[in-house]
């Protein structure tokens, strides 16, 4: 066996130090990456978080617009949607700059509706945030992507896939 030192109390004057035996690793305490995940997504839900079965791009799109639409008590027409989706949730020139920029500051979008209106589109209620939706998935592979670079659990926020987790082995 193999004993290592333990310190108890570090001062100027003096160090106690205690004899440590390690346990020795349990195979029953092993957690495979798949029951770490399964793990994390059973605690996010006991805490209200709801867990999607969305492992594709158009799912996740579609579940984006629902989001959006109760969050905003609006229902976008098929034209009105493209519009702020392209030109502001997905806007190819946008970088992760320009992309935190949209969460944190500048928030709504005036979006010119198809009867001529203008509504104010928000993405995040900063004011309630009690409304703001908080959803789960997992195993989510990016439009394009392979298995290689698929994310363990993702975290949306109003349909927004704002937090990416890679969970490893303990």
């Amino acid at each position: 066996k193999t004993s290592t030192y333990q310190v108890l109390v570090d001062s100027d004057d003096a160090c106690v130090l205690s004899s440590y035996e390690p346990v020795p690793k349990d195979e029953a305490n092993y957690q495979s990456e798949a029951a770490l995940e399964n793990r994390l997504i059973h605690i996010l839900g006991a805490q209200g978080t709801a867990h999607l079965p969305i492992t594709r791009e158009v799912e996740l799109v579609a579940n984006l617009r629902r989001c959006m639409e109760e969050l905003n008590d609006v229902s976008f027409t098929d034209s009105e949607w493209d519009a702020f989706f392209h030109e502001f949730l997905a806007n190819g020139s946008d970088g992760v700059l320009e992309k935190t920029e949209k969460f944190q500051r500048n928030w709504r979008y005036p979006l010119k509706r198809d009867d001529g209106s203008t509504k104010n589109i928000k993405i995040v209620d900063k004011d309630n945030i009690n409304r703001n939706k908080v959803q789960v998935i997992n195993q989510y592979v990016p439009g394009g992507g392979t298995y290689e670079n698929r994310y363990d659990v993702t975290i949306l926020v109003n349909g927004l896939p704002l937090v990416h987790i890679e969970l490893k082995k303990r």
